[in-house]
């Protein structure tokens, strides 16, 4: 009964999650996908509702469109893709589709991408790391609900428009 299950931890084993297999599973807090996930296929966890937190494997290379549509929460990113450089069309947001509230970033992590997490407008916190060395073009823009922001001092390089569009950041 998909409306019963809270918290869902994916094995090791499993590679693949393949499009709709927790659409609408609108009791989902709590979702972990170990290293061993690849590949997420399109709506995979659309509407899921309100999610506390959300791992995402490391090892993640594909993620269908709107895997994760109309859901908010927490967003760890423990993930090499935020590194990677986006068109705005093809930003984190534009993949997910999703109203998150919270993002952390995994100490793993060294760069933020150009677009990566533009267009989040329900971000109201990112968790940026010390390893976290650059952030590139337009990397946080249009996150207009962000008020404060944290830049560690291990930041040498901000791209343009990083914050562009940002209208609620009050504090950097």
């Amino acid at each position: 009964n998909d409306k019963l299950i809270t918290d869902l931890t994916v094995p090791s084993d499993i590679v693949e999650i393949k499009k709709y297999t927790f659409y609408n599973y609108s009791n989902l807090t709590d979702i972990t996908l170990h290293d061993g996930v690849t590949s997420i296929g399109e709506y995979a966890f659309a509407y899921c509702g309100n999610i506390s937190k959300l791992r995402l494997s490391e090892n993640l290379v594909s993620i269908g469109n709107n895997a994760f549509y109309e859901c908010s929460g927490t967003l760890v990113l423990a993930n090499t893709m935020i590194e990677a450089d986006y068109t705005s069309e093809s930003s984190w947001h534009s993949i997910f589709n999703s109203n998150f509230t919270h993002i952390s970033i995994d100490k793993s992590v060294v760069r933020i991408g150009n677009n990566a997490l533009s267009g989040f407008s329900s971000l109201v916190e990112i968790e940026i790391p010390e390893s976290v060395t650059s952030i590139g073009d337009y990397a946080l823009a249009n996150c207009n609900s962000l008020t404060n922001l944290k830049i560690p001092n291990s930041v040498i390089s901000i791209g343009e428009g990083a914050f562009n569009s940002c209208d609620g950041l009050l504090e950097v």
